[in-house]
């Protein structure tokens, strides 16, 4: 709509919008957008039209507007295995990095939260004790040290950070979080949430002795009842350690034995 000012937006504008959208017209590669990206940018639009003040353009539930809702089970394994000759190319880097890596292998960190903890602070010999400030939502949690990987990691993030976190400290750490980025993404570690998923599905196997629903494809009627109840424990731990309220959130990072039809998890 060439010469359109935001102040004369109407249903048309909005209309063609949303199904733009939906058709992936407005997607670089063409490709239909995920449902949560296309609520993500209906939340945009219906802050802008609030601002505009039109916010009855745009209905307030995207089912009205025939938007797939979100599935917030997996189907198919995301997990990243990195190997040590990725980690010793991003450690030639920067030792901050490859220390934040291992963490984020060995314990399922965030991120966000490989970067902020204090080694010095969060290693407590059988537990790595995360602090609320270093974690999403603010939100504290403790997971248990149980492997030699896990205490590598430790010792490495220890002789990086000594009494600090793992930003480097001559840098802030949205600066450090896109150096970040660059480097790992450079040497092919680039969906590095990938590896909170393999550290849920050998958690997983660790508790139960079973591959989650993700990696065997098994589904309610294909199991005991004795593997439900350890499928169940185990996801309770895995929520816990993963600073989830819900249960049902580790359906991204397990599958799940009951796949409702709007595909979320039990």
């Amino acid at each position: 709509f060439p010469g359109l000012k935001a102040e004369n937006v109407g249903a048309k504008h909005v209309t063609w919008y949303v199904a733009a959208l939906r058709s992936g017209e407005l997607s670089k590669d063409g490709k239909v957008p995920t449902p949560g990206t296309m609520k993500n940018y209906l939340s945009v639009l219906r802050a802008v039209l609030r601002r505009l003040g039109k916010p009855n353009l745009l209905p307030a539930d995207n089912d009205a507007l025939a938007i797939p809702r979100r599935s917030y089970v997996r189907r198919t394994s995301i997990a990243l295995v990195i190997t040590g000759e990725q980690v010793a190319a991003v450690e030639r880097h920067s030792p901050y990095f490859a220390a934040s890596l291992l963490l984020m292998q060995a314990f399922g960190l965030r991120h966000e939260e490989s970067m902020k903890v204090v080694p010095a602070l969060a290693d407590h010999v059988t537990e790595l004790r995360m602090q609320g400030s270093w974690c999403k939502n603010g939100k504290p949690r403790n997971i248990l040290i149980r492997t030699a990987q896990q205490r590598e990691a430790i010792r490495r993030a220890h002789a990086v950070a000594r009494e600090g976190s793992l930003i480097p400290a001559s840098m802030t750490y949205i600066a450090a979080k896109k150096q970040f980025q660059g480097i790992t993404g450079g040497f092919g570690i680039t969906h590095r949430h990938g590896l909170r998923h393999k550290y849920a599905e050998l958690r997983y196997i660790d508790l139960t002795g079973n591959q989650p629903p993700v990696l065997s494809g098994l589904s309610i009627g294909d199991v005991s009842s004795e593997y439900v109840l350890l499928d169940r424990a185990a996801r309770n731990t895995i929520t816990i350690e993963f600073g989830h309220e819900r249960r049902s959130a580790v359906g991204a990072y397990l599958g799940s034995l009951y796949l409702a039809k709007c595909g979320v998890a039990d």
